[in-house]
């Protein structure tokens, strides 16, 4: 899952009202199967407002990964979100 913010609607909270995947489980489980217990997400190592939303909204630090040379081949952070159990 990925977003952009417009610079003119940061600090509103609207990034993190659209992580609050641990208490909607049914957006990533819309069979209700219970199949995805989990999601992960990235960001830049230095991009200190991602991860604050990410934490915000029960994310976990994972660890630090470096980037596909694609991508840039930089330093990331992976974060882990339980999904609620149903």
């Amino acid at each position: 899952m990925g977003h952009r913010t417009n610079p003119l609607r940061r600090a509103l909270g609207n990034r993190t009202r659209r992580r609050q995947a641990r208490d909607r489980p049914d957006i990533f489980d819309p069979g209700g199967n219970g199949a995805l217990t989990f999601v992960e997400l990235t960001t830049d190592a230095d991009n200190a407002a991602s991860q604050r939303v990410i934490l915000a909204n029960g994310g976990r630090l994972v660890g630090p990964f470096r980037k596909l040379e694609a991508h840039g081949g930089a330093e990331g952070l992976r974060f882990r979100i339980e999904l609620a159990a149903r």
